[in-house]
């Protein structure tokens, strides 16, 4: 039950992109749309757990220090695949930056001790090849080594970092209510520091910004929409390994393209279906042995 309810919260992301492109459009900041349903959507889910009598903060100072610190690894990490997008000639950094998958199960096994036996193995190695010819750029013709690559591996394994800092921060909450409890007051607190500081240098008005996100029909979805999300997301990281929500966190790219697809009419070509066929063998090889293992 709770595979499939991570396989549904990883299709519904590619309608919040859609959300995301909309109000890009409206000239307001990516980072106000990626942090909007925190700094608005998440007073909603503390008013729930208060009134439900299931807001509990986390006692355990621990908690609060991994949460932090997955932030800040977070953000640097954020901050670093901008600058690869911007700073290299070589499209093959957008690929790179879709294989945060290898680098948190990586690390869940490194740090966490998560168990990866001979099938986990080849169906990370299936995932890694089907996500590159599913994203793989058609005008790439040459190679080019920069400081864009190398701020694009340095992103993608920070962003792996981060999320085993995600989940050690579990492992200080005696129950759900509380990780979730803990989860909206960290993640105001210190995503917000992340946005101002943001804006700052940006030299926007942060205040303007999340009046134009709230006024727009787009904006209010997506805040209500993530927030309603972070609940399920919090529930599976609660739960599930690592691993597992990173190697199902590989639907999202063929579901954003179908998705594309369906409502856009872009094109699904014969390299795309090829790379979904491997994404899905790859999750299905890696439940199965999920289960052989437990």
């Amino acid at each position: 039950m709770l595979i499939f309810l991570s396989i549904v919260d990883n299709l519904l992301k590619p309608y919040w992109d859609t959300l995301r492109k909309k109000l890009a459009q409206e000239d307001i900041s990516p980072l106000t749309i990626s942090h909007a349903p925190n700094i608005l959507g998440h007073p909603i889910g503390i008013l729930i757990l208060l009134i439900s009598g299931g807001f509990i903060l986390p006692q355990n100072p621990k908690f609060f220090l991994f949460w932090f610190v997955m932030i800040s690894i977070a953000a640097l990490a954020s901050i670093l695949n901008i600058w690869s997008l911007t700073k290299t000639k070589f499209f093959g950094v957008q690929v790179i930056g879709r294989l945060g998958f290898v680098t948190s199960t990586i690390f869940a096994a490194l740090i966490l001790g998560e168990q990866l036996n001979g099938v986990k193995i080849i169906a990370l190695l299936l995932a890694i090849v089907g996500v590159v010819i599913f994203t793989w750029p058609k005008n790439i013709k040459s190679f080019h080594f920069d400081y864009g690559l190398l701020s694009a591996i340095a992103a993608v394994t920070l962003g792996g970092l981060a999320s085993v800092f995600y989940k050690m921060a579990t492992f200080y909450t005696p129950n759900y209510t509380t990780f979730l409890s803990g989860r909206f007051i960290g993640d105001m607190i210190g995503w917000t520091l992340v946005w101002l500081v943001a804006m700052s240098i940006m030299r926007r008005n942060p205040i303007r910004e999340l009046v134009k996100c709230v006024h727009n029909k787009s904006g209010k979805i997506m805040i209500l929409g993530v927030a309603v999300s972070t609940l399920l997301t919090s529930w599976l990281i609660y739960k599930l390994p690592i691993s597992l929500l990173a190697m199902l966190s590989t639907l999202v790219f063929p579901a954003s393209y179908f998705f594309s697809h369906f409502k856009f009419k872009e094109k699904i070509t014969k390299q795309m279906w090829a790379g979904t066929i491997l994404i899905v063998v790859s999750v299905v090889f890696f439940i199965v042995s999920n289960y052989l293992i437990e």
